[in-house]
């Protein structure tokens, strides 16, 4: 029997990479020939996504100061990057000594900084590491070693790796494979609504994390800055904050009250668990991504019969 660790360190969202987590995990436990449970540094929205599943968990906790941010470690400082180095320590050790005590042989990390952070433990242990890259990945430390270390690396797209070095990429090519992200369209509520939009303006809707990668600060400013946009359109915004980018959140406060003051029509509905209902209820979906792999909400919203503008990344 092959029993399989899941690791994610993003428990405060549930982000397309998690989504897809949970799928593999629900396919994987069809199968009698595998055991697994999701590990995770905190509880969030992905432990109430989780036990909706019925799907088996546990939770191990990090530390604020070993938060990655672009492959490196947040900039608290000498005196923070000491902290950050006992907190990984001594979580390793603690994810060394559950893989021990669990058995488990196939250690998965739904992103490069989680095989960071478990690499020790899961090496140590003599797993079997699978990494999985849905995004563009900068050439930095933590992802030059996922390449190099991590026994099989799963893509979404052939060009998420075109930052790296081209040896870097074909000296590891045979442990390289991209696997295309699949839906179950079937399975898609194309009935239910988010209720008290504009009836009379085009509503351009906005699907993701309020992070910098993800551009929403351009879609706001668009509108502060064209007011024929801003007397037609309703802007409607679908998501929260990510762990670890506290200066982009404070950031993004201000652009709100930007809108407010300019009164431009526009409603933040936050983290949304039913996706589906926001697509019903737009007509455009806008993703002004600095970069990108295979965004789920763009085959999502196109399912849905929603326009869909988005940057060529």
């Amino acid at each position: 029997m092959s029993r399989i660790l899941l690791f994610t360190s993003q428990y405060e969202g549930v982000f397309g990479s998690t989504r897809s987590m949970i799928q593999l995990v629900k396919v994987l436990d069809e199968n009698p020939e595998h055991e697994c449970v999701v590990l995770t540094t905190g509880r969030g929205k992905l432990i109430g996504l989780l036990e909706s599943e019925n799907l088996k968990y546990h939770t191990i906790p990090l530390g604020r100061f070993s938060s990655l941010t672009g492959g490196k470690l947040r900039p608290y400082g000498w005196r923070g990057k000491i902290r950050a180095a006992f907190e990984i320590l001594r979580f390793q050790i603690q994810v060394f000594r559950y893989i021990r005590r669990n058995r488990f042989n196939i250690v998965y990390a739904n992103n490069p900084g989680s095989f960071f952070r478990i690499y020790l433990a899961a090496r140590l242990n003599r797993c079997r590491t699978v990494t999985y890259i849905r995004s563009a990945v900068q050439n930095d430390a933590v992802t030059r070693l996922t390449i190099r270390k991590s026994r099989q690396i799963i893509t979404i797209a052939d060009g998420l790796l075109r930052e790296l070095p081209s040896s870097l990429v074909a000296a590891n090519s045979d442990r390289i494979r991209t696997i295309y992200t699949g839906f179950d369209f079937d399975s898609f509520d194309y009935k239910t609504r988010i209720e008290g939009l504009s009836p009379d303006k085009v509503k351009v809707g906005y699907v993701a994390s309020l992070t910098q990668r993800k551009g929403i600060d351009f879609l706001i400013r668009l509108f502060l800055e064209n007011p024929e946009i801003a007397e037609r359109a309703q802007l409607v915004i679908a998501g929260g904050y990510s762990h670890g980018h506290e200066d982009y959140r404070a950031a993004m406060e201000r652009l709100f009250a930007q809108m407010d003051e300019a009164g431009i029509d526009y409603i933040h509905l936050g983290f949304q668990g039913n996706v589906h209902a926001m697509y019903n209820s737009i007509d455009v979906l806008a993703l002004p991504s600095l970069s990108e792999g295979l965004p789920r909400v763009v085959i999502e919203a196109m399912a849905h019969g929603c326009a869909v503008i988005a940057n060529d990344v």
